[in-house]
């Protein structure tokens, strides 16, 4: 039996980027055991020493909304994996989307279909290019009620955001939430509280979309926007 809890602290086992596993431990009164990447420790601690009342939510909030143990977490660790990846670029052909299109959609279907959180869609029939990236309908649905769409507004690692863009040349877009920030701050100059992963056009990287979209920011229509969760 591992991590038995006589003092109310919860344990982790962090992964750090080298790959190495270790214990650490934060003293909330929470009985449980979780594995974590290390990036996600760091925000969590944080979470836990700030009074973050001010952006109106708190330790344990930020801590569900992580995910751990869910597949959604795992998807979100796996994808920052393929940050300033070209593949997915918009002058490169990949799988059946030609040259000279946007792949965002093709990238998320990529991510769960390697995740098993979707059915590969029947012979002929990807997701196509150019088409709008809404995952219930350019994605499809999910694999067995693995996905299901949020409709409470909240955001956890691991969900996938489509959303309307308002460019006149723009069909829509789709990303992954691959990042959480309890204070507000993130590193790609973002000025929200999560940032979410997709495929640009010259390559893959995290980015502030994600949030616009939900959030009828920047160049973005509020219509409609469809976010899919994992179990």
């Amino acid at each position: 039996m591992n991590f038995i809890d006589p003092d109310g602290m919860r344990k982790f086992c962090v992964t750090n980027d080298d790959g190495s596993i270790v214990e650490t431990e934060i003293d909330d009164g929470v009985d449980g055991s979780f594995d974590i990447a290390a990036f996600d420790l760091s925000m969590l601690q944080y979470a836990y020493d700030n009074d973050i009342s001010e952006t109106k939510t708190d330790y344990e909030a930020f801590f569900n909304s992580l995910g751990l143990g869910t597949q959604g977490y795992y998807l979100a660790l796996e994808v920052r994996k393929w940050d300033g990846n070209t593949e997915y670029a918009y002058d490169k052909k990949k799988g059946d989307f030609p040259k000279n299109t946007n792949k965002c959609n093709k990238f998320v279907y990529d991510r769960l279909l390697d995740a098993d959180l979707i059915e590969k869609y029947p012979i002929g029939c990807p997701p196509q290019a150019g088409a709008y990236a809404d995952p219930q309908t350019n994605i499809k649905a999910g694999k067995n009620g693995q996905m299901s769409v949020v409709s409470d507004g909240s955001v956890h690692l691991g969900d996938v955001i489509a959303g309307k863009f308002g460019w006149r040349d723009a069909s829509g877009h789709v990303e992954i939430v691959s990042y959480l920030f309890p204070n507000g701050y993130d590193p790609k100059n973002a000025t929200n509280y999560f940032g979410t992963t997709g495929a640009h056009r010259d390559s893959i990287f995290p980015s502030s979309k994600g949030y616009d979209m939900l959030n009828g920011t920047a160049n973005v229509k509020f219509n409609p926007v469809t976010t899919r969760r994992a179990k």
